[in-house]
């Protein structure tokens, strides 16, 4: 048997027209002649503890927190962090972009690789602050008070300081701990 054009052509058409019959039993009727919805009698609910996953007390730590993930491993991290008594980091960037949100008390915030923290910008409870890799800033309390914030990200991330005086010399650089190096921002 010989098929031509015209025959595989109608088959094609016949095969979508019976397909679109078969999907179509499952689309709403066409507007106007759908019953309106009935009125909720309550609101949904609120998510509460019984609607979360928790996670085995092992991967949720205090102070410097790790929630989820890890910065030095490839994959999203979320930390949150405790700093009280005007504990400011110095300016650096980190090799990946990372969001601040700021859950209790006041962030503050300066830019550059000469340290001022007399022109750090506050940051209040609910603010989100956005650093691009490479970005060189510098961030933590200064009003003596407790300042919470949650970190997120993708990893793996290397912090890198870059403090400069106010002549371009170095300053501080490294020895701040593990994950600072002291290579310059790529140009």
């Amino acid at each position: 048997m010989r098929l031509t054009r015209l025959t595989v052509s109608a088959c094609a058409v016949a095969g979508f027209f019976l397909a679109g019959l078969a999907v179509g039993e499952g689309q709403a009727p066409a507007p106007g002649t759908q019953k309106p919805a009935a009125p909720a009698t309550q609101p949904p609910p609120l998510l509460h503890a019984g609607n979360l996953i928790m996670m085995p007390d092992e991967h949720i730590k205090v102070n410097n927190n790790r929630v989820f993930g890890s910065a030095n491993q490839t994959g999203f991290y979320i930390t949150r962090n405790i700093f009280r008594n005007n504990n400011t980091s110095r300016p650096h960037y980190h090799t990946m972009d990372r969001w601040v949100t700021v859950i209790k008390g006041t962030w503050w915030g300066g830019t550059g690789k000469v340290f001022r923290p007399k022109e750090m910008k506050p940051m209040p409870a609910g603010s989100v602050m956005y650093h691009p890799a490479y970005f060189i800033h510098y961030d933590g309390n200064q009003d003596g008070g407790e300042t919470i914030v949650q970190i997120m990200g993708y990893g793996p991330v290397t912090t890198v300081q870059v403090e400069e005086d106010e002549k371009g010399n170095p300053v501080n650089r490294g020895g701040e701990g593990a994950g600072y190096a002291t290579s310059p921002p790529p140009k």
